[in-house]
């Protein structure tokens, strides 16, 4: 599969999917004015990886904002990410928070709660 590359702006966040290395990064801050539009075509890429490569994946979230619209979104993520983790795939979702936002932090774990997978949080100094 070829790399899935969007560059940060105002308002989306910079999509870095990797397939060789399995190291997937959605950085930055997420508004869209149309979510479905933006979102679309990275959860399609992200479904035909998870469907035609056996690599583990590491699914890394560093947003410093998001909108309602994206949660729904991370949540079709964490839907897939599920699916493939209960196929025995090796998938863990990282969730990237700075040191000085601990609602970064509680909003995804609260997006998280539900979903039987690997989930872990990792700070950084902001």
């Amino acid at each position: 599969m070829e790399k899935f590359y969007v560059e940060e702006t105002e308002n989306t966040p910079r999509i870095d999917f990797d397939p060789v290395s399995g190291d997937l990064w959605l950085v930055g801050e997420s508004f869209p004015d149309l979510a479905h539009e933006f979102y679309r075509p990275v959860l399609t890429w992200f479904q035909s990886y998870i469907g035609t490569t056996r690599g583990p994946i590491t699914l890394k979230f560093k947003f410093s904002y998001f909108n309602t619209s994206t949660a729904k979104y991370i949540i079709n993520f964490f839907s897939l990410a599920e699916g493939a983790h209960a196929a025995g795939r090796s998938i863990v979702v990282e969730w990237h928070y700075p040191s000085n936002d601990e609602n970064i932090k509680t909003n995804g774990e609260e997006l998280a709660e539900g979903f039987n997978m690997i989930f872990k949080t990792v700070q950084y100094s902001a």
